[in-house]
């Protein structure tokens, strides 16, 4: 019965949001144990048709001859010619969505019911390999969905039987009232970014055991989960552990089998590395908001011959790179997800980008803004916020000067100079 009414509640989910998450489901189910040549062809069919609307109705790629001509777009193109990215032949709603901001700055995009339903496909995919079944509920640990806060938002969560926990202050005392509530609520499955998760599994095992009777599987998700992270959470939590990866705007969606093999879901993109291993990918079910060849910022490593015992045919990422969110500690040891940041800072127009360097002893906030708006006292606030959570000895505003970067020469948000 519990499996029916679960059920129930998430075609409610798709007649309220227009999506078909269930169907879309089902038909990843089917398409992973197509041959290899099968799923190719799909993927390529997809691309065709993705492209003819590409070109009859968007602005952006009315000139395009094939697929091998465009060009590799980026966050930057996709800011610069937002409107000339939207079919004027998706006649559906289209639906406001951005990313987490891994570089400091949030992606805004469009959204589609179809592209939205292979997300969610996804996401159950990875969750049913930890043992999740229809009806089970499920604790979210993470930042991006504390801003979704809305009636609707609240309404979605509630069907899928889901529960947020917000990763903007991991205090030892949030930890204690969150380990409480998973058990209380009898959590299935517990779904959240990798190093919050690690955090809150280090914890546990330095203050002592705790029973979660009710836990089935933990997903790692939005970062990536190393050896170290994942043994510390399958210690604490004494669960089987699962990683999950994915680039929405770019189609990318990929869950770890029982064999502990990464799945892409390559029916849904049509992806491609170049020669360092940076991700470039197409959303093939995004028709009303067209990003082709998108630069992803991760790099991957794929094996396209590998087999797995699982009987999916779905390519193997047989490594993520570049992708990680780091916990800032302060001297006492109080903690925050690097996630804290980006929503204090995300609703201030005038700060374009930033960047958090700290230390033992030290905190300095890197801001890019306006020349006119670089003044100290207008930014006095995030400071006085800020030492709610963590406390140095000193707090530094930088205004304009350039970041830093890591021997990767890729931008993180946060660095830890320790």
């Amino acid at each position: 019965m519990r499996l029916l009414i679960g059920l129930i509640r998430i075609y409610l989910v798709d007649f309220i949001g227009g999506t078909k998450i269930i169907k879309t489901l089902k038909l990843y189910q089917k398409e992973q144990l197509l041959p290899k040549d099968s799923l190719n062809a799909i993927r390529n069919k997809r691309l065709d048709e993705l492209l003819s609307i590409a070109k009859t109705s968007t602005q952006f790629y009315k000139n395009a001859n094939n697929y091998d001509s465009l060009e590799i777009v980026d966050k930057a193109t996709i800011r610069k010619h937002f409107n000339n990215l939207i079919s004027s032949s998706f006649k559906k709603k289209l639906y406001p969505k951005s990313t987490g901001g891994s570089t400091g700055v949030p992606l805004n995009y469009l959204t589609t019911p179809e592209s939205r339903s292979a997300m969610w496909a996804g996401i159950i995919m990875s969750w049913q390999v930890a043992g999740y079944q229809w009806g089970d509920k499920v604790a979210f640990i993470a930042g991006t969905s504390i801003a979704k806060s809305n009636f609707k938002h609240k309404i979605f969560y509630l069907l899928f039987n889901i529960e947020v926990y917000s990763v903007y202050d991991l205090s030892d005392k949030n930890i204690r009232a969150y380990i409480n509530q998973i058990n209380q609520s009898k959590v299935a499955i517990i779904y959240g970014y990798a190093s919050a998760l690690g955090h809150i599994a280090n914890y546990i095992i330095q203050h002592g055991p705790v029973d979660f009777p009710h836990l089935k599987g933990v997903v790692c998700t939005a970062e990536v989960l190393t050896n170290n992270v994942k043994h510390s959470i399958q210690t604490a939590f004494f669960v089987p552990v699962f990683n999950q990866y994915g680039c929405n705007e770019a189609g990318i969606s990929a869950y770890e089998c029982k064999y502990h093999k990464m799945h892409l879901i390559s029916s849904r993109s049509f992806y491609e590395t170049d020669a360092t291993g940076n991700l470039i990918s197409t959303d093939l079910a995004n028709k009303g908001f067209v990003i082709m060849k998108y630069k992803t910022g991760d790099m991957v490593e794929i094996d396209e011959s590998a087999t797995c015992l699982c009987a999916s045919n779905y390519p193997i990422i047989t490594n993520v790179m570049g992708r990680t969110c780091d916990i800032v500690t302060d001297y006492e040891g109080h903690s925050v997800h690097s996630c804290f940041f980006n929503i204090l800072f995300r609703d201030d127009t005038s700060i374009k980008q930033f960047q958090i360097v700290y230390n033992r002893t030290e905190l300095k906030i890197y801001l890019n803004v306006d020349p006119t708006m670089a003044v100290q006292t207008h930014y006095e606030k995030y400071i006085a916020e800020i030492k709610k959570h963590l406390h140095f000895d000193h707090y530094t505003i930088v205004f304009n000067a350039p970041f830093l970067k890591l021997d990767n020469a890729k931008h993180r948000f946060v660095i830890n100079e320790s």
